[in-house]
């Protein structure tokens, strides 16, 4: 006897799935705090910092940070914060 096999609702259409993506930390800046010195940027290995037109940095790939926090030692003007991400539950 078989097994009826299982069709997925968008009608059997293979997808590349990729299992979903575990987010540990989430890098912010805060803008009016930054001076634009640029040393976040040349730190960051993860590439998740970019230079605005006004020469200031931005969050360009906050889900890629390590949390490893070489940006937020050399910032000067404490402008970066490494905040857990979404999917970390806390204990209880």
């Amino acid at each position: 006897m078989s097994h009826p096999r299982w069709v997925p609702p968008n009608g059997g259409a293979q997808r590349n799935l990729q299992p979903p993506r575990v987010v540990m930390f989430r890098a912010r800046i805060k803008s009016l705090l930054c001076i634009g010195c640029g040393e976040c940027l040349a730190v960051c290995k993860q590439g998740v910092f970019r230079k605005t037109a006004e020469g200031k940095a931005e969050v360009s790939n906050g889900d890629r940070c390590k949390g490893c926090l070489d940006c937020f030692a050399v910032c000067r003007t404490r402008a970066i914060h490494i905040l857990p991400g979404k999917s970390i539950s806390r204990m209880r």
